[in-house]
């Protein structure tokens, strides 16, 4: 030091370049941040879309018969699905913007109707049974 002073002069610009530095690196990781945010936003509203897309059409495919549901696509407001039957399988694929998922389901064998008309009987049976019983009892 020299009278009071730094014997070197002008280092401002060493500072100048470092602050730039510093600051650009800073502005990088808030837009790469930003990015990230933005993109894991549609992302989630996008996959939630597609969800209930799918769970809506699932709840309108389990009321239309079996002959006429084996390969189509349904419009909605925000997407489509595309679906196809593949053994005893339901293959769902729903698009939203740019995205897709694909689903798939198994398909439930529709017996109902001949275990419903199986029971029947052996519950009249039962029955007739039942009332043969009371009222021998009441003799």
């Amino acid at each position: 030091m020299v009278n009071g002073r730094f014997k070197h002069q002008g280092g401002i610009l060493i500072t100048a370049i470092f602050t730039i530095g510093l600051l650009s690196a800073l502005l990088m990781f808030l837009i790469g941040n930003y990015r990230n945010a933005l993109e894991f936003s549609t992302r989630t509203r996008r996959y939630y879309e597609m969800r209930i897309m799918t769970e809506l059409f699932l709840q309108d495919y389990s009321q239309v018969p079996a002959e006429k549901n084996m390969k189509g696509e349904v419009y909605y407001n925000t997407g489509k699905i595309s679906y196809s039957v593949q053994e005893n399988r339901l293959i769902v694929t729903a698009y939203a913007g740019k995205y897709q998922q694909t689903y798939q389901e198994v398909l439930k064998e529709s017996d109902t109707e001949n275990v419903g008309n199986n029971t029947e009987p052996e519950r009249k049976e039962e029955e007739n049974a039942n009332k043969e019983i009371t009222d021998e009892s009441l003799e």
